[in-house]
């Protein structure tokens, strides 16, 4: 395998990096791939859910350097339109496609936050 042209990024261990091209060289790329190939299945069975909201409390946390933000940028209001109980909508500064993975210690804070406010307090879980 090629070296990435630019490092490992801050967020990622090398160790994280061995671990992905191992298992990158043992099962090579048919899994990522598959995703692609299952696409006009999975919308034919997702259309039993057409026109349904997701009733749950949800919390939406995107990076702001998401390159999916260039296709299309998330608005709040088009998605408390399938998740009317949307109870939060952040922009994560200095992260991409993964936030959770680029900017841990915000992602895991505004996770707890919305855990606490969903079962009433932030004493049932370890910080």
């Amino acid at each position: 395998m090629r070296p990435s042209p630019v490092g490992t990024p801050e967020w990622a261990s090398n160790d994280d990096v061995e671990a992905a091209q191992a298992d990158f060289d043992r099962n090579g790329f048919g899994g990522a791939l598959n995703l692609y190939r299952a696409i006009p299945l999975s919308s034919e069975l997702m259309m039993a859910f057409a026109g349904r909201a997701v009733l749950q409390p949800s919390y939406f946390v995107f990076g702001d350097s998401d390159g999916l933000n260039q296709l299309r940028m998330p608005v709040e209001e088009e998605l408390k339109v399938g998740c009317p109980d949307l109870r939060g909508f952040v922009q994560i500064d200095d992260a991409g496609h993964w936030p959770q993975l680029e900017q841990t210690l915000t992602f895991n804070k505004l996770l707890l936050e919305f855990l606490a406010e969903v079962h009433g307090g932030l004493d049932q879980f370890d910080q």
